[in-house]
């Protein structure tokens, strides 16, 4: 029984952030871990996410880390290309 307004205070006091950063930040993390660690294809990685499309996706993965999802799996990936 809590209101809106006390969820979204009691939710940034206890976490140090806003719901919408929060889930932001979890999708970004799970983003990258799935970039990083599988072969699927950017727009499957998009459509795990919820995105609509893949362009949204790495448009707002750009936004958010300076690097397109390619860039970024190729800098870091652990999955073994052959």
């Amino acid at each position: 029984n809590l209101s809106r307004r006390h969820l979204m205070r009691a939710f940034r006091e206890s976490t140090g952030q806003t719901i919408g950063q929060f889930i932001q930040h979890s999708l970004l993390e799970r983003a990258r871990i799935l970039l990083r660690e599988t072969d699927l294809p950017v727009s499957l990685v998009a459509q795990e996410l919820g995105f609509i499309s893949a362009s949204t996706f790495s448009t707002t993965f750009r936004r958010l880390t300076g690097e397109t999802p390619r860039d970024y799996r190729l800098r870091e990936s652990t999955f073994v290309w052959v």
